[in-house]
């Protein structure tokens, strides 16, 4: 073979492992991203539920205006995504919620108030 044509080579093989490296890359990036959308999609659905629990009467299944006593079915806490644990504060008028990479990606959390509004996310890991 000529030079020219080892030369071809070489650099086609090259470019076809800089695409390969630039392929898991953003694989992986993206792998990360869709873990924590997805962890924050279940944290908003449980706390969805924690609100509804802590506005209903304790005579309909509720929390009276405190979030003690809430809990939700295992599907809900623990899914793909990962798992998800709270801890109600000290009054009962807020819950902070845990979510737990399944990938060991990291975690989220946040905390809800007694609105119902969710506030200081902090993300840790590759989050």
């Amino acid at each position: 073979m000529g030079q020219q044509q080892l030369l071809l080579i070489i650099l086609s093989v090259l470019i076809v492992a800089v695409a390969i490296a630039v392929g898991i890359t953003i694989y992986n990036t993206w792998s990360v991203k869709s873990n924590k959308d997805g962890l924050i999609n279940d944290l908003n659905e449980i706390s969805s539920l924690a609100y509804g629990y802590y506005s209903r009467a304790q005579i309909m299944g509720g929390g009276n205006g405190t979030y003690v006593g809430f809990d939700v079915n295992v599907d809900i806490k623990s899914n793909a995504n990962g798992d998800v644990t709270w801890v109600v504060g000290g009054s009962g008028k807020s819950i902070t919620f845990t979510a737990t990479s399944r990938y060991g990606f990291g975690t989220v959390q946040t905390v809800m108030d007694d609105k119902g509004i969710l506030t200081n996310f902090v993300f840790s890991g590759e989050f």
